[in-house]
């Protein structure tokens, strides 16, 4: 599914005609990086749009972010999989997170689920087109998500300590937001650097 706003659905109408018009470049830089590997761009710290590489410069490029994050030793959290990320992110940093000295806030996510922007994907045809321009966030997700279990395999007691975890997280009260309600207004991509995109400087 691509989550459009009811802006982006009036001018592309479905999935198809959107991916369609990123690979004839006729689509605005801020629409095609939300839409066509948003993960791989936001993790690359970079200012480069991934939205028209092709399947085997997409396969290249994931690779190459790859070989970097893991000469950095990074982790990446997998969405589905958060709980269990954050134990491992507790572990590594040696955090307390299970006796209740740390709280949890649930982040507040932007969803357009059964809203009119909704574009859902009911045929293969469509959900091929949405992995054609994703290719680069497929190959790091399936990367990553196979990391995840190999790291889970080898913390001791891992069971107990995601139960812990989860019982502190229902305890915890509060919601906190990803950005200010206005962090992303006026930001133009291409000219701004990608530390003031994601830390709202100068979004007043």
């Amino acid at each position: 599914m691509f989550n459009f706003v009811q802006s982006t659905r009036s001018k592309y109408g479905n999935a198809i005609n959107f991916v369609e018009s990123v690979k004839e470049g006729k689509v605005a830089v801020n629409e095609k990086n939300d839409l066509c590997n948003n993960l791989g761009y936001s993790l690359s710290g970079g200012k480069i749009s991934l939205a028209e590489l092709d399947y085997e410069e997409s396969r290249e490029y994931a690779e190459k972010m790859i070989r970097d994050f893991e000469s950095r030793n990074m982790f990446v959290m997998i969405m589905e999989k958060m709980n269990e990320s954050l134990v491992v992110i507790c572990e590594r940093m040696n955090w307390d997170c299970y006796s209740g000295a740390i709280s949890f806030k649930d982040t507040k996510e932007r969803s357009n689920a059964g809203k009119p922007g909704t574009v859902k994907c009911e045929d293969e045809e469509c959900k091929k087109s949405i992995k054609s321009c994703n290719e680069v966030d497929y190959i790091l997700y399936e990367y990553y998500k196979n990391k995840l279990e190999e790291i889970i395999k080898y913390i001791p007691d891992f069971e107990r300590k995601l139960k812990l975890l989860e019982e502190n997280m229902k305890k915890s009260k509060g919601n906190a937001q990803k950005y200010p309600v206005n962090c992303k207004q006026n930001v133009n991509p291409d000219v701004r650097e990608f530390e003031e995109i994601h830390t709202c400087k100068g979004n007043s």
